[in-house]
C-alpha cells in the first residue's frame, strides 16, 4: 500500500515543553511492561510527554499516528510493520506479505504470524500508537487484543487516546503488566501552571494568578494554551475570563472570539480554507484560497501563512523533519471545521474539497484525491482519478493500491466505468477467479451497447484488455484457435503505453501458438514484439523476458527457462516491479529444483514466498509448494507441513476457490510422501479431477491423485490411474505441455513396471527421459523414489541413456540397492519408509548401543524394542542389525558415519 511516512515521524518537543519528572520517571520505568495507556481528552499533553519520553529513551522506538482512515486493517496493519521495521528493518516481513496479499487473510492469522516474528526480536524496543481513540474498526481491535494476550518479551506498547479502549486490561492490571496514566495524572499542578504561564508571558507570575488559571482551565493544557494567547494581548496578565471553558459551546466561542477572530483578515482566510485538510503545505494552501475574490490574498503565499503559524504557535505541527508538510492540532482542526461549516455552505464546502482533490490528482497523491472528491460528493470525479491512475498502477505493478482505490469507488460509479470493470476483471484473474472475470467482461460488453457516445469511446480504448483477458479464459478452456484470435486483436488494440496488458496480450499469444503446436511460428513473432516495444520502453525486454520463461516451462526448456529468468532480475527496472521480480525468482526457483540444485531453489523461492506475496497469489502458492518439497527432499518434514499449510490458511482467509482447491492437493501430495496414505486417500476419494485444464504453473493436482491410487496398490485404482494417465497423457499430447508429459511418462513407466511388463516399463521411461534429458531435468525421476531409481539401474545395465542415467543413479546414491518388498508402499520415499519411533531406535542402532540400553534411552520396554527392530529389518530387507544401519546409510535414511 502507498504509506505517508510522515506519519511514523514522532512530533517534536515544543520548545517551551515543561518537563514533568514524576511522570517521565514512571514512562522510563514502565518498559519492562508490554503496555502503557496513556487517556485523557483532547490538549492534555498525551504526545508531547511521550514523545519527549521517547527522544531522551536508550531503547529504540517508533511511532505511528492513527487516523480515521487507519480503520481499514491492512492499512492500520501495514503502518503498524512498517514502523517496526524503522527498527528493525529485517523484520516482521512475512506478515508484511500477508497483509499486502490481494486479500487480506483472517485476524488471528495476521496476529500469529506477528506475535511469532516480534517474539524473533531479542533488543527491547518501545512502540507508539498515538490517537488510538480514532480506531472504531473491530477487526482492528481484536488483532490488538490477540498480540496483548501473548505479548512478545521484547515489545513495549504505548497507546495514547482520547478515551478508554475498547479493549479489556482486567488481567493486566491483576497482574501488574500496565502502566496507566490519565486525566489526573496529565492534569497541570499549580506548580507546572506557573512554570507553563511564566514562559508564555516572559516574566514571572505569581502563586494567586497561576492558581486561578489552574482552577479555571483544571490543568487542560490547551485550555491554558488558548487563554495564554488571547491573554497575550492584554495588558494586564492575571485578568482571566471567569466563564473560560465551561463547556464545548463556549470552547467554540471563545476560540472564534479571543483566537480566530484576533488574526488578521488574510490569515482568518487561510485558516477556514485549509480546514479540510489532514496535512498540508504551502502549494496546497495556496490551490484553496481565492485570490480573484479577495485580492488581499495576492500578498500572502502558502509558506508565508505557514511562518505566521508557527510565529504565532497556533497549534501547528510538522510531519517531517524538512519542514515540508504539516497539519494542524486535531482540536484545533475540528473548532476550524465548525467554524467552516457555519460560515460557508455545503457548495462552498465542496469547492475547497474539488480543489485539494484536483492538487493532490496533480501530484500523484492518487488515495487522497479520491477521498476529496468523494467529500465534495463528486463520486464520479473519484472514478475518473481511478480510471486514470489504474493504468499507471498495473505496469507499476502496485495491485494492493489498485485494489483499495477500486474501493473506496461506489459500486454504482463502477457499473458505469469500464476501466474500473476492467481493473476488477485484472484483479479476479491474479486470483484465477475466471467466473467472477468473466462477469465484468460481460458487463463491459453491455456498456458497448450505451447510447452515451463517451462511454462507448472508453470502451473501445480498452478493448484490448478485454480482448487479452478473453484470450486468457479461452486458454484456459484449451481453445487455442479462440485465444489466438483474442490475443491477436489484443496486441492490435492495447495501447503502447499499457506496459502490463500488453506484454500479458503477446505471452498469451505465444501461449495459443504453443497449443497449437506451433511454437516455432509464435516465438518469433513474440520476440519481434519484444524488440518493437523495448524502443519505446527498454523495461518492456526484461518483462517479456520473464513472462518467456511460462512458455519454456511447458516446453520442458530449462535451459532457455533459466537464462531468461537470470537476465530479467539483472535489470534495475525490473527489480522495482515486484510481480515481475517474483515471476523471475520464481522460475529460477523451481527450475533449479528441477535440476536437483536445492540449495539455489530454496533461496529464489524463499524471496518469493517471504518478499513478494502479495503482488501475485499464484507465484506465492506454487512457490510454497516447490519449497515444501525441498524441505521434504532435505528430512524436514515439519517445515515441508508449515510452508504448505500457510498456503491452505491464506487461501481459505482470501476465500480464492480454485487456490484453496491446489493447496489441499498439495496437502494430500505431501501427506503421501510422508507415508501418511489414509490421509492422502481421504481427499483423493472427493477430488475430480476433470475436465482437464492447461496448466501454466509448477504443480497439477491430477498427478497427487494417480500417485496415491498406485500406493493403494488395488486392482481398482491401477485400473482408475490407467484410464487417468492415458487420459492425461493425451490431453497434454494435445495441447503440446512437455513438462507434465514428463511426470505422465515416468508414472506409466513405473505402473507398467508394477504389473511385471517390463519391456513397456523401459520403453515408457525412454519416452519421458527423451524429452527430459535436453534440460537435465532430474527431480521428476528423483521424487518417485526408490521404484525409479531400480528402473533407471535397468536402463543403465541396457546401456542406454549412460550418461543421463549415470546422473540420476549417482543423485539417488552411490550404491544400488535391491527392490523394496512387494508388501511395502512402492511409493514411499526412503525418509518415510520408517517410523519415527523406528528411526529413533535406528539411529540409536547406529550408535552401537544393545537392545536394553536403547529401551532405557527411549523409554520403553525391551521387548518393544526387539519388536521394533524385527519390523525394521523387514521394510530395508536385511538380515541383522549391522545391515539394516548399512541400508539405511545407503538410503539416506541415517547420515554416513
Amino acid at each position: 500500500m502507498t504509506l505517508i511516512h510522515t506519519k511514523l515521524n514522532r512530533p517534536p518537543v515544543a520548545e517551551n515543553f515543561i518537563v514533568r519528572p514524576q511522570l517521565e520517571e514512571l514512562l522510563a520505568q514502565s518498559v519492562h511492561k508490554p503496555l502503557t495507556l496513556v487517556t485523557a481528552p483532547a490538549g492534555y499533553g498525551k504526545s508531547s510527554l511521550v514523545s519527549r519520553q521517547m527522544e531522551r529513551c536508550d531503547h529504540p522506538n517508533a511511532w505511528f499516528s492513527l487516523d480515521e482512515n487507519d480503520n481499514d486493517p491492512g492499512l492500520f496493519l501495514s503502518y503498524f510493520l512498517t514502523a517496526i521495521q524503522r527498527m528493525f528493518p529485517d523484520a516482521v516481513r512475512e506478515t508484511f506479505a500477508l497483509v499486502n496479499a490481494p486479500n487480506l487473510p483472517s485476524m488471528s492469522m495476521l496476529a500469529t504470524s506477528l506475535i511469532n516474528e516480534l517474539a524473533l526480536i531479542d533488543q527491547p524496543f518501545i512502540l507508539v500508537l498515538d490517537d488510538y481513540h480514532l480506531i472504531k474498526e473491530q477487526l482492528a481491535h481484536d488483532l490488538l487484543a490477540d498480540l496483548l494476550r501473548y505479548p512478545p518479551a521484547s515489545m513495549h506498547l504505548v497507546i495514547n487516546s482520547r478515551h478508554d479502549s475498547p479493549l479489556s486490561f482486567t488481567t493486566y492490571r491483576a497482574k501488574g503488566h500496565l502502566l496507566e496514566i490519565g486525566l489526573q495524572d496529565l492534569r497541570f499542578s499549580e506548580q507546572e501552571t506557573t512554570a507553563y504561564l511564566s514562559q508564555a508571558f516572559k516574566h514571572d507570575i505569581d502563586r494567586t494568578t497561576a492558581a486561578s488559571w489552574q482552577e479555571k482551565t483544571e490543568g487542560w493544557v490547551t485550555g491554558l494554551q488558548l487563554a495564554a494567547i488571547s491573554m497575550s494581548h492584554h495588558v494586564e496578565t492575571r485578568a482571566l475570563p471567569s466563564t473560560l471553558l465551561k463547556d464545548t459551546q463556549y470552547l467554540k466561542e471563545y476560540f472564534y472570539s479571543e483566537v480566530f477572530s484576533k488574526q488578521p483578515p488574510e490569515i482568518q482566510h487561510y485558516l477556514l480554507n485549509t480546514a479540510i485538510l489532514d496535512r498540508f503545505n504551502g502549494p496546497l494552501c495556496e490551490v484553496l484560497i481565492q485570490s480573484n475574490e479577495k485580492p488581499e490574498m495576492e500578498n500572502v503565499n502558502g509558506w508565508e501563512f505557514i511562518s505566521w503559524l508557527k510565529k504565532e504557535n497556533l497549534f501547528l505541527i510538522p510531519l517531517d523533519a524538512e519542514g515540508n508538510w504539516y497539519r494542524y492540532h486535531h482540536l484545533f482542526k475540528s473548532l476550524l471545521v465548525n467554524l467552516l461549516s457555519r460560515q460557508c455552505d455545503q457548495e462552498q464546502v465542496a469547492l475547497l474539497h474539488s480543489r485539494a482533490s484536483e492538487w493532490f490528482a496533480g501530484h500523484d497523491l492518487t488515495e487522497e484525491a479520491i477521498l476529496h472528491a468523494l467529500a465534495a460528493e463528486n463520486a464520479g470525479r473519484a472514478a475518473d482519478l481511478v480510471a486514470k491512475a489504474g493504468f499507471q498502477l498495473m505496469d507499476s505493478q502496485e495491485w494492493p493500491h489498485l485494489k483499495r482505490c477500486l474501493a473506496m469507488i461506489p459500486h454504482t460509479e463502477v457499473e458505469q466505468s469500464p476501466e474500473l470493470l476492467i481493473f476488477k476483471a485484472w484483479l479476479y484473474h491474479l486470483q484465477r477467479n475466471l467466473s467472477d472475470m468473466t462477469i465484468c467482461l460481460q458487463k463491459v460488453e453491455i456498456l458497448k451497447e450505451s447510447s452515451q457516445p463517451e462511454i462507448v469511446t472508453r470502451v473501445k480504448i480498452i478493448q484490448g484488455h478485454y480482448d487479452a483477458l478473453r484470450a486468457l479464459a479461452s486458454y484456459m478452456a484449451a481453445d487455442g484457435k479462440q485465444a489466438l484470435a483474442h490475443s491477436q486483436r489484443a496486441c492490435e488494440h492495447v495501447p503502447g503505453h499499457h506496459k502490463r496488458a500488453r506484454v500479458f496480450a503477446n505471452i498469451f499469444r505465444l501461449g495459443s501458438y504453443q497449443i497449437l503446436g506451433d511454437l516455432e511460428t509464435g516465438l518469433p513473432i513474440y520476440q519481434e514484439a519484444m524488440k518493437s516495444l523495448a524502443l519505446l520502453d527498454e523495461g518492456y525486454r526484461y518483462v517479456f523476458m520473464a513472462n518467456l520463461c511460462f512458455i519454456y516451462w511447458m516446453d520442458a526448456d530449462l535451459t532457455s527457462l533459466l537464462q531468461n529468468a537470470e537476465c530479467a532480475l539483472l535489470d534495475k527496472q525490473v527489480r522495482q516491479l515486484p510481480e515481475t521480480a517474483s515471476m523471475g525468482h520464481y522460475f529460477l526457483g523451481i527450475g533449479h529444483y528441477c535440476l536437483n540444485d536445492l540449495d539455489c531453489a530454496e533461496k529464489h523461492l524463499s524471496l518469493v514466498v517471504n518478499e513478494y506475496a502479495a503482488y501475485n497469489e499464484e507465484l506465492f502458492a506454487y512457490s510454497s509448494f516447490t519449497l515444501a518439497l525441498i524441505y521434504q527432499a532435505r528430512r524436514t518434514p515439519g517445515k515441508a507441513r508449515k510452508v504448505c499449510a500457510a498456503v491452505l490458511t491464506h487461501a481459505i482467509a482470501a476465500g480464492n476457490a480454485l487456490l484453496l482447491q491446489d493447496a489441499r492437493a498439495f496437502t494430500a501430495e505431501l501427506a503421501l510422501r510422508q507415508g501418511r496414505l489414509a490421509e492422502a486417500s481421504q481427499w483423493a476419494r472427493q477430488f475430480c479431477g476433470k475436465p482437464f485444464m492447461p496448466v501454466y504453473m509448477s504443480y497439477m493436482p491430477q498427478l497427487t491423485q494417480i500417485k496415491i491410487l498406485l500406493a493403494q496398490d488395488t486392482v481398482g485404482g491401477r485400473q482408475q490411474a490407467v484410464a487417468l494417465l492415458d487420459g492425461l497423457q493425451e490431453f497434454l499430447t494435445s495441447i503440446h505441455n512437455k513438462v507434465f508429459l514428463i511426470d505422465v511418462l515416468a508414472l506409466q513407466a513405473l505402473l507398467h513396471e508394477a504389473q511385471d511388463n517390463q519391456v513397456i516399463a523401459l520403453e515408457t521411461l525412454g519416452q519421458a527421459i527423451d524429452l527430459a534429458e535436453p534440460g537435465g531435468w532430474m527431480r521428476p525421476f528423483l521424487d518417485l523414489g526408490a521404484p525409479m531409481k531400480d528402473l533407471f539401474l535397468q536402463m543403465q545395465k541396457k546401456g542406454r541413456y549412460q550418461d543421463y542415467t549415470g546422473q540420476i543413479v549417482a543423485a539417488f546414491g552411490e550404491k544400488g540397492f535391491s527392490r523394496y518388498d512387494r508388501h511395502t508402499s512402492r511409493y514411499k520415499t526412503p525418509e518415510t519408509l520408517l517410523t519415527n519411533r523406528e528411526l529413533d531406535i535406528l539411529k540409536l542402532a547406529g550408535q552401537r548401543l544393545r537392545d536394553k540400553e536403547i529401551a532405557e534411552e527411549v523409554s520403553i520396554s525391551f521387548e518393544t524394542v526387539k519388536a521394533h527392530m524385527r519390523n525394521i529389518r523387514k521394510k530395508l530387507s536385511v538380515d541383522s542389525r549391522r545391515d539394516a544401519v548399512a541400508k539405511a546409510i545407503e538410503l539416506n535414511i541415517l547420515p554416513p558415519g
